[in-house]
This record gives C-alpha cells, sequence and structure tokens, in this order.
C-alpha cells in the first residue's frame, strides 16, 4: 500500500493493522510470597565460571544458581506475524512493536534483520530502518531482487512502554517527472517473518508483578495442581487463561505431573554435570518417560527447555503447594546423597524462594521465585478478582510483589450512552501523511458491552492541516475491513466530525476500528514537491452505545454474553485436569465472556443444566433447550427443522459444534465436542452471523443460519436505508396510480372553479 506513516493510535504490535500481538519471553520467580513457587531453571546462558571442578553435581548446581541472565529470542513469526509485511508505492512505513521487559535494559540486544525486495520498476529505491524512532540502517537497492540481511545492535537503554519499535520505510520514485504517475507494481520491499530480536535481562532486577506480566513470553506456562482439579482451581485457570488470551498470549497449561503419569521431554535440557543424581538421570536423554518417584518431579522443576516445568504463572491452593515441596524435597535427598557439597548449594537456592506455599489471607495475587524464575502465583479461590486485577485497566498499578485483590471490574456502562474511543485501546495523536497514513484502535466487545449495549454509531472526530495541493484529503471509517463511511476533509486545521453507524455483521468478539487518511501527494501540472502533512485524530472522538437486538443468534447472544454470563461445564472437565482448559478458553473467548463477570458453574455428569440468564454450555444439556444438533459418539445430525435433516455423518472426530439456542426463555451458546478428540482451538475465531458453526482445528468451517438466509432483526437497527430502496423498487405502480388521481383531481378542481366563478360585471 502507498502508506504513509502509521498512526500512532495502532498499540497492537503491527500499528496499520491492528495486530494484536502477544507480549515479551519468559521470566523466572522472584522473591517468593504468599503465594509462591519453586524455582524453575532458567533459559538463560550462564555466565563464564571456573573449569570443571571434580565434583561435577556441585558444578552444575552452580551453573543452575550463579547466574541471573535470562536470554530471549523472539522472531516477528513468534508474535503472529506468520506472513512477510509488504511495502510497496511512493512512500510507505510500517512499525512493528516487540515485546520487552518494561523498565529493564536489554543486555547484549541485538536485531537480525531479514528481509527481501523486487525491483522490477526500476527508478530510485531506498529503504531505512529505524528502531525506536533512531535511523539506524539506510540503503539504496539496485538489482531487480535480492534478500536483505543485517545486524543491528540495540541500544541497552529500558522501555518503559514495554515494547521496542521497529520501523521500516520504503520509498520508490519510478520516474524523474515529479507528477508522473507512481502507482508502479514492480518495486516491492518485505519485512521477513524470520526477523529476530535477541536480548539478556536480569531476572532478579523483576521485584513487582507488573514487570513480571511485560516479561511472559508469547505463550506462558500456566501451572496447575494435580488433577483432579477442584472447582476453585479451574475457575481461577480459565479465567488467568482468558486474560492473557485478551493480552495477546495463548496460555499453554499443565497440571503438576504425578507418579505414573507419562510426560513428554523433547526439548529437556538437562547439564550433564546431574548425571549422578537418578532424579536428572531418569529424563535425560528421553522424549517420552513416565515418572517413578517425586524427585523426578522436582527435577522437571528444576531444568530447563520445552519438556520442563518452568512455569510463568501458577494457580495455587494446597494440592499444589503441597505436591511442590515433596518434589523438591525429595531431590534435595539425592542431590545431598550425590554430593554433600551441592546439596549446600542446593539449600541455598531454595531457601532464597523456590517452594510454593498455600496464599495467606492478607494477599491473593504475588510474585514468587521458583529456582530463581519469577513467577506470578495466583490464589485458587480468588479466580474473579484476580482477573480483573491483571486485565489491561488496572495491571499497570502493580508495581508491587503482592496484593490482595477484592474486587477489580471494568466501569459498569449499563446507563451510558457514549464512551470515549480512547477507552477502546486508541490513542489519539497527530501524524503525517504523504500518500497514505492509517490510525487503528483494538478492542474487545466486552470492553465496552455492559447492560447488552453495544456499539451503535462511532463519531470519529479529526482535523488535518491543509496541503500544498488543491486536492481535499478524504478519511475513511473501517470496522474489521468493512467501511462504515468517509468523506472529504475540509483541511483547515479544525476539528471535523465523521458520524457513522455501526451494522450489526461487522461487530465481533475482537474488533479493529481504523481511520485511513489518503492525500493527493502531487498537485496538477507538477506545481508542488510532494510533502507530507499532519493529521490528527483527536480525543473528542466517542462510540455510541444502544440496546443490542435480541435475535436468537450469535449477533444477538454475543453481546449479553459480555455483560454477565452464566458458563456450565460437566464434572468430567475438572477430572481431565488441563486437558478441557484450552477448548474452553478459546471458546469463551470467540463468545467475548468476561473472566472478572462471568460465573462457573460445575454440571454433574449426565445432568441437566439449568441457567437463570445468559450462557454458554459446554459438553453439557440445557433443560428446556431445542437442540438442532444430535451427537452421540463420532454421529453427527444437524436439523434445520424437527422433521428436516441436513446432515447425518458418522466417523467424524476432532470437532466441534456450536449453535446458539433459547433454554426456558434464556437465550444462550450450547457447545458439543464430536467424537472422543476435542478439536485443538489454537487459532484465534469470533462467532459470526447464523445460530450454528462447526469447528475443527482450522476454526469455523461451517457457519449457518437455520432460521433464514437473513434474519430482519439483524439489519433493522443499521439498514434502514437499505429496506427503504429494496421497497423503493415496488412504489412505481403506487406512485403511477397517484399521480393519475391526482391529475384527475386537479381537472376537476378547475372545472368546480370555474363553474362557480361569479359572471363579469
Amino acid at each position: 500500500k502507498d502508506a504513509g506513516m502509521a498512526g500512532r493510535g495502532a498499540k497492537g504490535y503491527l500499528a496499520t493493522k491492528g495486530w494484536r500481538l502477544a507480549l515479551a519471553l519468559a521470566l523466572p520467580l522472584s522473591g517468593i510470597c504468599a503465594a509462591g513457587l519453586p524455582a524453575l531453571a532458567q533459559d538463560s546462558a550462564p555466565a563464564a565460571l571456573t573449569p570443571a571442578p571434580t565434583d561435577p553435581v556441585a558444578y552444575a548446581m552452580q551453573r543452575i544458581a550463579g547466574d541471573g541472565s535470562v536470554t530471549v529470542s523472539l522472531t516477528l513469526a513468534d508474535l503472529g506475524i506468520l506472513q512477510p509485511i509488504g511495502l510497496s508505492g511512493l512512500d510507505a512505513r510500517r512499525s512493528v512493536f516487540f515485546p520487552v521487559p518494561a523498565n529493564l535494559p536489554l543486555n547484549s540486544a541485538r536485531l537480525n534483520f531479514q528481509g527481501r525486495y523486487l525491483r522490477g520498476d526500476g527508478g530510485r529505491t531506498t529503504y531505512l530502518v529505524s528502531i525506536d524512532g533512531t535511523p539506524q540502517v539506510a540503503q539504496q537497492v539496485k538489482g531487480e531482487k535480492s534478500a536483505v540481511l543485517f545486524e543491528i545492535p540495540v541500544a541497552t537503554t529500558a522501555r518503559r512502554t514495554g515494547f521496542l519499535d521497529l520501523n521500516v520505510a520504503w520509498a520508490s520514485v519510478v520516474a524523474e517527472q515529479l507528477c508522473a504517475d507512481e502507482r508502479a507494481i514492480g518495486n516491492i520491499f518485505e519485512i521477513g517473518p524470520d526477523t529476530r530480536l535477541t536480548y539478556t535481562y536480569d531476572r532478579n532486577a523483576v521485584t513487582d508483578i507488573t514487570t513480571a506480566w511485560s516479561a511472559l513470553p508469547p505463550h506462558p506456562i500456566l501451572l496447575m495442581p494435580p488433577a483432579p482439579l477442584s472447582r476453585n482451581a479451574f475457575d481461577a485457570a480459565w479465567r488467568i487463561a482468558a486474560v492473557l488470551e485478551r493480552a495477546g498470549r495463548r496460555a499453554r497449561m499443565v497440571s503438576l505431573p504425578q507418579v505414573g503419569d507419562e510426560v513428554d521431554l523433547t526439548g529437556l535440557d538437562v547439564p550433564p554435570g546431574f548425571a549422578g543424581v537418578p532424579a536428572f538421570a531418569a529424563i535425560s536423554g528421553k522424549d517420552k518417560h513416565r515418572i517413578a518417584n517425586e524427585a523426578e518431579i522436582g527435577a522437571l522443576l528444576v531444568v530447563s527447555g520445552p519438556g520442563a516445568i518452568a512455569a510463568d504463572i501458577a494457580i495455587v491452593d494446597e494440592n499444589l503447594s503441597g505436591a511442590v515441596a515433596n518434589a523438591l524435597a525429595a531431590l534435595r535427598d539425592q542431590i545431598r546423597t550425590a554430593s554433600p557439597s551441592a546439596g549446600e548449594a542446593y539449600d541455598k537456592w531454595t531457601n532464597a524462594g523456590s517452594g510454593v506455599s498455600e496464599p495467606g489471607a492478607d494477599q491473593n495475587v504475588s510474585l514468587a521465585r521458583l529456582a530463581g524464575r519469577p513467577v506470578i502465583t495466583v490464589a485458587a479461590n480468588a479466580g474473579a478478582p484476580a482477573a480483573g486485577i491483571l486485565a489491561d485497566l488496572w495491571r499497570r498499578m502493580l508495581v508491587v510483589p503482592r496484593v490482595r485483590a477484592i474486587t477489580a471490574a471494568s466501569p459498569d456502562l449499563v446507563n451510558a450512552a457514549e464512551v470515549p474511543l480512547s477507552r477502546l485501546g486508541g490513542t489519539p495523536g497527530s501524524f503525517d501523511v504523504l500518500a497514505r497514513g492509517d490510525w487503528s484502535a483494538g478492542f474487545d466487545l466486552a470492553t465496552v458491552v455492559t447492560g447488552g449495549r453495544v456499539p451503535a454509531a462511532f463519531a470519529v472526530d479529526v482535523s488535518a492541516a491543509p496541503g500544498a495541493g488543491d486536492t481535499a484529503p478524504i478519511a475513511s471509517v473501517f470496522l474489521n475491513d468493512y467501511l462504515l463511511g468517509a468523506r472529504n476533509l475540509t483541511a483547515n486545521g479544525q476539528p471535523e466530525t465523521i458520524k457513522v453507524a455501526v451494522p450489526d455483521y461487522a461487530l465481533t468478539a475482537r474488533n479493529v476500528l481504523r481511520v485511513s487518511f489518503q492525500r493527493q501527494p502531487m498537485s496538477d501540472r507538477c506545481r508542488e514537491t510532494p510533502q507530507s502533512f499532519p493529521v490528527a485524530v483527536l480525543p473528542s472522538s466517542r462510540v455510541m452505545l444502544e440496546p443490542a437486538p435480541k435475535t436468537e443468534d450469535f449477533v444477538g447472544i454475543v453481546p449479553y454474553l459480555a455483560e454477565k454470563a452464566e458458563i456450565f461445564v460437566p464434572q468430567a472437565y475438572l477430572q481431565a485436569g488441563a486437558s478441557r482448559l484450552p477448548q474452553m478458553v478459546a471458546i469463551a473467548a470467540a463468545a467475548g465472556i468476561s473472566p472478572e463477570r462471568a460465573k462457573l458453574t460445575v454440571v454433574a455428569n449426565d445432568t441437566e443444566a439449568r441457567p437463570e440468564g445468559t450462557f454458554l454450555a459446554l459438553d453439557t444439556n440445557v433443560a428446556g433447550a431445542t437442540s438442532k444438533v444430535t451427537i452421540a459418539e463420532d454421529r453427527l445430525i444437524l436439523r434445520e427443522r424437527p422433521s428436516e435433516v441436513l446432515l447425518n455423518v458418522s466417523g467424524v472426530t476432532g470437532a466441534g459444534v456450536a449453535q446458539a439456542v433459547v433454554a426456558n426463555g434464556q437465550r444462550g451458546i450450547m457447545y458439543r465436542t464430536l467424537g472422543a478428540a476435542a478439536p485443538d482451538l489454537d487459532r484465534p475465531f469470533q462467532f459470526g452471523r447464523g445460530d450454528l458453526t462447526v469447528l475443527t482445528s482450522d476454526g469455523p468451517i461451517v457457519q449457518l443460519d437455520t432460521r433464514a438466509p437473513i434474519t430482519q432483526e439483524v439489519g433493522e437497527r443499521t439498514d434502514t436505508l437499505g429496506r427503504v430502496l429494496r421497497i423503493a423498487s415496488n412504489w412505481g405502480t403506487v406512485l403511477a396510480v397517484i399521480s393519475i388521481l391526482l391529475f384527475v383531481f386537479l381537472i376537476l378542481r378547475a372545472r368546480w372553479v370555474r363553474s362557480h366563478r361569479p359572471p363579469r360585471q
């Protein structure tokens, strides 16, 4: 695109697309507190130590405990940018934000840029790469195509925002004449998804919850007690995982293994010096292993690598704290037996903070150390307030190692007629535009929906400075890539309002509002040189709210789920431990359910749920619901009406079906798993239009509206003009008849007037 400067309001990682990306890589635990955990070995490069002594176990222990540095390596692909970012046109710019630990210096930081360019149209082509606004590399390119590979050292300066800004600009001037057409398609510059940021930070400098959160990896490990889970532990786990999902991180949920469990050890890094300790020797060099004793669990807590239990967040109750304490104690006995000096070092290291004690009454969210690794611990009985305090609205105030969250929720907007646009995540501000520039804000529907009210219209206040040319700039407003409205701007530096209605079909659980500015970069007859001029999205911009339509489909139900939903799960979910939670979190996120407002109800197996309000039922039958879906093991039957079957198939597994239903006057969504294996819903998705969706690991693959192709109620609120135009096609005959009758009436009236006119004197 002929992208001008990316809008500052885009606080996602990709400014011009409002992309939502994950935050920084994993941190170790710090400072034991009432919800503390045992420290896990760090993914860090150990500092140079003395030559290996005659006691290899003591030396290995020294390597684990002696260095506090953590090395992080993060690519754009890790952040969800899986395709190259293309720049083309006269002047194109993109900003990508790498998450880094907030307020911590970055040591040995470097950026390895990987990209390429195509230069089929020739001309003068140049790229400029800047970091945090400071130009680093500028190069004029030659030839038809080439890879672009280079390394940039990154300043150690601490970033208060928790992001490193990588900005790439591409200029392509094809013609020699200034006002010639520059819309050539052959000059393209791409930022590759393998572009990598590598840095090291001191884990011992992580001393508060906010900093620890900013240092979480894109896929943090959420450690839970051993299965089966208690109701409180399950409730806290799904809520914290949902908060992580909203923040752009998908949690990897792990239940602490027990003796007899088989674990995956692929990628496990066991220091060679620990070969003399039976627990470490048992888990070394294997892909799979069945745990034989508690010491082996302790070894998994200490070592690093993908197969380790390197927790970033932990849901703590007495079961987890007791199991971790026993595992570390059993490992201590084996280390002491193998090497008394290593046992002393182990005691000193773990005594600095490596146990998980059950939270006290004065705190339920805290920062602990588990084998030197900072871990955010959440009390199992504090799921809802912990989810609220860790949400975007309140999290930045947690500059302390521990808090007691009693109540934490977003403001109630039930009676609000409008909400500032800044609440949606965008930051108002000004930026320069030569040809095109975008401002964007990403927001979850639940952040602006309470009381069943949804966005009905946006009033976007903008201003633009005059340009050198005579053509007025254009501002266009998009929601989820649907064009809602556009207008020519006066461009006199004064505020102008663009008011656009929001159709129901444009709203999803996760939304991106984008304001695109376009200028004509050249004036008539080449009288001015192309020059960028400022535009602004103003703080007075707002979103107007109105009650959501009460239709029996996803569009009508999701806004009410975002307010306050009742979630039903069978007892089997708790018995399965961590295995069912990812599926539940993905579906709850797609439905826009608020993790701090929702209520969890566990239903006994083979018992019907009885909702009292808007609900989400997972693998649970709902009393009074008329289901159009029948599932028996791997057989699926879909009905449009009780007597009409749309689909009857067996042998399908690894899929699920979600449907909008009404049960005894309460509306909600029922989800059923098809077959023995649940789909791996690792990609974010939303419930769109219709009342039935079939899900697989690729997301929604079938979406149906079994009631009608398009319901009148859904479009009624915002499509008045369209309905009028559709009706107008039937007005021709009516208007013709009315015109004839009016003409006849006028003739008769004229005759009557003449007949009653008094004679002239």
